[in-house]
């Protein structure tokens, strides 16, 4: 899907840095070169603070 984007609103168990398969997460930013919008942060982000946005 082009245009989609995945933000981090705030991190605290780290849990999403240690699921990406491509290691895009940095602490509280995703590099969107690298980010293959797999969404296994998204998945297991325990808190929620993992969002996504679509572009239309």
């Amino acid at each position: 899907m082009t245009g989609d984007r995945v933000t981090i609103v705030r991190t605290r168990f780290g849990s999403c840095e240690r699921v990406c398969p491509v290691h895009a997460i940095h602490d509280v930013w995703i590099d969107h070169n690298r980010c293959i919008k797999c969404y296994c942060c998204f998945e297991a982000c325990p808190n929620g603070a993992i969002r996504t946005r679509i572009k239309l």
